[in-house]
């Protein structure tokens, strides 16, 4: 097959697995596979061009957590055990977004934004330096919200994604932005945009309240 692509000006790309069956060196690998990790080595050791995709943590599919962006950013699109030259190989890399149960445009952005700005960083600049990054990204909000991009919100600080409150506590969250406001609900129900607000240290009292669900907005 990959002679008949050659004839037509055409290159043979392939998923990892064609490394099983013995591969040329001028069919390119895109490595997916992120539980074989000595594929891409293999590839390049062996002259083929690499793009570089593994499923964590390029797969934007997935559904996205707090971690999730730092996960992207810290990812090193050269596999170790490389040499100099033989990292010449690895061209690039990639995330994939499979829709099979994204329903929509909006769930499509929510999916892939804001983590697909740590893979340009990365891929594009090089940088190694997270804290400005995310320093950076918040100013970036609004420059998505203008092009109408439907991505995930930030992550509120202060709290874990799930808190057993015995008597009383006191919530100390954090704004990721200024212009970000915190709606709440405490019966246990997805807060809207007209949910009563977060403003100051509140404290609950679990004889009142058996759930308190947060949820950062964007201001319009």
């Amino acid at each position: 097959m990959e002679k008949f692509f050659h004839s037509k000006g055409k290159k043979l790309i392939g998923w990892d697995e064609i490394l099983e069956g013995g591969i040329s060196e001028t069919a390119i690998l895109m490595y997916w596979r992120s539980w074989v990790p000595d594929a891409p080595v293999k590839a390049a050791k062996n002259g083929n061009k690499v793009i570089m995709t593994p499923g964590n943590p390029l797969y934007f599919d997935g559904i996205p957590d707090r971690n999730s962006i730092s996960n992207v950013y810290h990812f090193d699109p050269v596999p170790k055990g490389l040499t100099a030259d033989e990292a010449n190989h690895i061209i690039g890399a990639q995330a994939n977004t499979w829709t099979e149960w994204i329903p929509s445009e909006k769930r499509a952005d929510f999916m892939m934004f804001p983590r697909m700005t740590a893979l340009a960083e990365v891929l594009w600049t090089h940088r190694q330096d997270y804290d400005n990054y995310l320093l950076r990204l918040n100013k970036q909000y609004k420059r998505l919200d203008q092009l109408k991009v439907h991505y995930r919100m930030p992550d509120l600080d202060g709290f874990t994604d799930n808190n057993v409150l015995v008597g009383k506590t006191v919530l100390k969250l954090q704004k990721p932005a200024p212009e970000i406001s915190i709606r709440y609900t405490t019966d246990g129900t997805a807060p809207t945009a007209s949910s009563p607000e977060y403003r100051k240290h509140s404290s609950y009292g679990s004889r009142h309240y058996q759930t308190g669900v947060f949820q950062p907005f964007r201001q319009q």
